[in-house]
């Protein structure tokens, strides 16, 4: 830097590609990151080492610091940060601190925010949203064809299982294996935690964990499983699942709630919910913070509100307008807490219903349905409220907060088919 005898040299690795960055700071690595990722820097040249402080300032000129960027300082040389969710996608600067100086190393980057579809051949499809410097792809190694896909909430790790195998994919401008696949036979439903994978299975449901290249595992056994969700943090899980709940032979919708820490724990009070004597559900998704579960069937759509999980939740229930093919449930921050939004391709139509915290949480439609311009095959929301609509090829966005406005269809399209969907935060 500027007074300094000796240029510094700042690596981001793995070291692909070079860069120049300002007279006296030569960056050499991927500058091209996607949301969730871990980011190592590692300095190669200098004198000064890093202090272990970091602002990340984006395309936009909002920062990012603190907890944001879960960054970890391995010595003076070498730390590493996460880009955080809600960061915009184009040119952003970190901000690295010195040892012993007032000034920052500035380390140029450009952030892309990533779209992942499974699409009907089985490839994961690679789509980077405008501003983009990364080009449309996909994730080889992996065929992945009638199997199923999940996003971490950091944005950074996709589950997958497939074949009878589950993988872990760290995201990156190439995705890369967390740790080694397992073998996973009958797997009904997954949802990706931090650093690890929910899977349910018909007798069981399992927790995987992935950390430094190993992984672990904890089970409960629970019957009939049909889904799974949990919170951001990982201490919570919901499981749907078929259950007889009052012992008459009689096979019901159930959820049971689990809290995870050293083992899977049952919710006492929150075991064997009965949402229906109909066992059709087929979604379910779960509150940020773990208090709300959210239940889809072809003829109502059912909310537990879960609170401290000191009592039984009574469902509340709301219709369809008739008979729904639900394609997609799915949740995203709102004024009032969490905006669940399911889709219906019977209808070409979504809802978007929650909690409201002013009416004891009471589970109803918080804004109008929105009419899509073609039949949705899958949906998920991306940064906030932005919900992304797949119908064939086709991608639409919308903003669920204003279900008056016009979904826009995007340049961004499939290769093939898309069957699922998935969009960093």
């Amino acid at each position: 830097m500027r007074g300094h005898p000796l240029r510094s040299a700042v690596v981001l690795l793995p070291a692909l590609l070079a860069a120049c960055g300002e007279p006296d700071l030569e960056v050499k690595g991927t500058l091209d990151r996607v949301v969730g990722e871990v980011v190592t820097l590692r300095l190669a040249a200098g004198e000064d080492g890093f202090s272990g402080t970091l602002e990340l300032v984006d395309a936009r000129a909002r920062k990012f610091s603190g907890a944001a960027l879960k960054v970890q300082k391995t010595d003076d040389k070498e730390l590493s940060f996460v880009v955080p969710g809600g960061v915009a996608p184009g040119k952003a600067t970190a901000r690295v601190g010195r040892k012993d100086s007032d000034e920052d190393y500035n380390v140029p980057l450009d952030i892309n925010r990533l779209a992942l579809g499974l699409d009907d051949n089985g490839t994961i499809e690679t789509l980077p949203l405008a501003p983009a410097t990364l080009a449309p792809g996909s994730i080889s190694r992996i065929e992945a064809a009638g199997g199923l896909v999940s996003l971490s909430p950091s944005g950074g790790q996709l589950a997958v299982l497939a074949k009878d195998e589950l993988s872990l994919l760290a995201l990156g401008a190439t995705a890369k294996p967390v740790g080694p696949a397992i073998q996973q036979k009958d797997g009904r439903a997954i949802f990706a935690v931090p650093d690890g994978v929910l899977v349910c299975t018909d007798t069981a449901l399992l927790l995987v964990r992935f950390k430094d290249g190993n992984t672990s595992q904890l089970t409960a056994t629970i019957a009939g499983c049909q889904g799974v969700a949990g919170d951001d943090d990982g201490t919570v899980a919901a499981v749907l699942h078929t259950c007889d709940s009052d012992s008459d032979t009689t096979m019901e919708d159930c959820v049971t709630v689990f809290q995870i820490g050293s083992a899977l724990t049952e919710v006492t009070n929150q075991k064997n919910i009965s949402l229906d004597a109909k066992p059709d559900a087929t979604h379910i998704a779960m509150t940020a913070d773990g208090k709300g579960v959210v239940v889809a069937d072809p003829e109502l759509i059912h909310g537990l509100w879960l609170g401290d999980g000191s009592k039984a939740p009574e469902p509340v229930a709301v219709k369809w307008g008739q008979a729904a093919t639900i394609v997609g449930l799915d949740r995203g921050p709102f004024s009032l807490g969490d905006l669940f939004v399911a889709a219906d391709a019977a209808t070409k139509t979504v809802l978007l219903l929650g909690f409201d915290p002013n009416a004891g949480h009471l589970f109803k439609k918080l804004k109008e349905e929105i009419t899509l311009p073609d039949t949705p095959t899958a949906m998920a929301y991306g940064l906030g409220t932005q919900l992304y609509v797949a119908s064939g090829t086709k991608l639409y966005l919308l903003d669920a907060e204003q279900p008056q406005k016009e979904a826009e269809e995007l340049q961004l399209a499939g290769a093939s088919k898309l069957l699922s969907l998935a969009v960093q935060p």
